[in-house]
């Protein structure tokens, strides 16, 4: 078999879909509608709908973007299975927390830097903040607001010698302060090493735009773009990693054994190209 000419079939998305799907009717037949359920289906359904847009690249011959797209993928998949591996409610809290609070930090940095920009909280907005912090006026108190409950997930910062004192930086995986950066979480659910500097290293040369010269392939009067990761490699670790999350998710609400998501199971490895 010529793996380097091979892609994802057509059928492999709407059976993970299927399996995914049967987890959210679960959910609503179970009033299962808590926050780190909200997060989790979340988290996977935006995994998927990255790889539908990497089909569609590949069925239009546009394949020099799914490295890059590859690599948003991976962190995706192995924040969701990180969740997954031990406390979860509060992984995901801190997830939804921390998403918050980033993102409108960086939109109050538009005004600091120039006042034109004027941000505030709508009255929608306001209304909701205030049920739970009635004197909220400000995006500033929108994002203290979220610290203040961020932060509360935190264990202590471990014990320092006098003389010796590490600073710590509060990171949303790391409630503990044991792990420091994306290795230790791909470590963590089981990646190793190596996929870290292949997947995760190679796939920078794209997503920092240093490989516009070493992607061009010259053929005859023709050029092609191409990514950095070779495409089919980019293909097997979607099919292996989402299948994975997939999996993992059901095992967290109990489905593994439940006759008709192993059924879908079956489907998805038959709609496989790499993994048989």
């Amino acid at each position: 078999m010529e793996f380097d000419k091979l892609g994802l079939k057509k059928e492999f998305i709407p059976e993970i879909e299927k399996a995914y799907d049967y987890l959210i009717g679960y959910l609503n037949e179970n009033d299962r509608n808590e926050l780190v359920d909200i997060v989790l289906v979340t988290m996977t359904k935006n995994l998927i709908e990255r790889v539908k847009t990497i089909q569609l690249l590949s069925e239009s011959n546009r394949e020099e973007s799914i490295s890059i797209l590859t690599r948003a993928f991976l962190e995706l998949n192995v924040s969701i299975r990180f969740i997954l591996l031990e406390d979860t409610e509060k992984l995901a809290t801190s997830y939804f927390y921390n998403q918050k609070i980033q993102s409108m930090k960086k939109l109050l940095a538009m005004p600091k830097t120039d006042p034109s920009y004027k941000l505030s909280l709508t009255e929608s907005e306001l209304k909701v903040l205030r049920k739970e912090l009635p004197e909220a006026s400000s995006l500033e108190d929108y994002v203290g607001y979220y610290e203040k409950k961020w932060s509360e997930l935190f264990s202590s910062p471990p014990f320092q010698r006098k003389g010796k004192k590490k600073k710590y930086y509060k990171k949303w995986y790391s409630l503990n302060w044991k792990y420091n950066n994306f290795k230790d979480m791909m470590l963590a659910v089981g990646m190793n090493e190596p996929l870290y500097h292949f997947f995760y290293g190679l796939t920078s040369v794209d997503v920092h735009a240093m490989g516009a010269i070493g992607n061009l392939e010259i053929n005859d009067s023709t050029f092609k773009l191409n990514g950095t990761l070779p495409t089919y490699l980019c293909y097997l670790a979607i099919e292996t990693y989402l299948s994975t999350v997939i999996y993992e998710l059901s095992k967290y609400y109990d489905l593994i054994q439940d006759k008709e998501q192993v059924e879908n199971f079956r489907r998805i490895a038959n709609a496989c190209n790499f993994l048989k």
